[in-house]
């Protein structure tokens, strides 16, 4: 069905993507499922600005890492990764309107996730600070909603 799975890998997947992740403060939440090096993924965020959703891939191209994204029925936009290591992954599109720039890392209690422009852009990011669905909030102290 999608060929361009067939790549040889380079790098995979993080396996600390995998499972389900909520920023309340932004009202977002993303799932992951990570196996054999590769990756999908859905988000949803909701909030004053509306319902956003995204689909995304992870896996090989071209023997590169590459989010491959299709944000709220938008046309796919691949990502190739430009920096890996065991707690960080960064992708990159200088051609993209925006984002151009997509990192996520590791912490202690979670993961982060900060989406920006390119250098000299005009557009401002923003930074997702994610916790394992159900854990309690570092801002609030209370514990993430859960679907029913």
């Amino acid at each position: 069905m999608w060929m361009w799975w067939t790549a040889a890998l380079a790098s995979g997947a993080p396996d600390w993507l995998d499972g389900c992740w909520v920023a309340q403060e932004a009202g977002c939440r993303e799932t992951w499922l990570v196996a054999d090096g590769v990756a999908a993924g859905a988000g949803l965020c909701t909030g004053e600005g509306g319902v956003t959703w995204e689909h995304v891939w992870l896996g090989p191209i071209d023997g590169t890492l590459t989010y491959v994204a299709t944000p709220s029925g938008q046309a796919r936009t691949e990502f190739p990764a430009v920096e890996q290591t065991a707690d960080r992954v960064r992708f990159e599109n200088p051609e993209h309107d925006f984002p151009q720039r997509i990192t996520y890392v590791r912490k202690r209690a979670g993961m982060e996730a900060t989406v920006e422009a390119g250098e000299g852009a005009t557009a401002r990011g923003f930074v997702l600070d994610f916790r394992p669905c159900g854990a309690a909030s570092p801002k609030t102290g209370k514990r993430a909603r859960r679907s029913p």
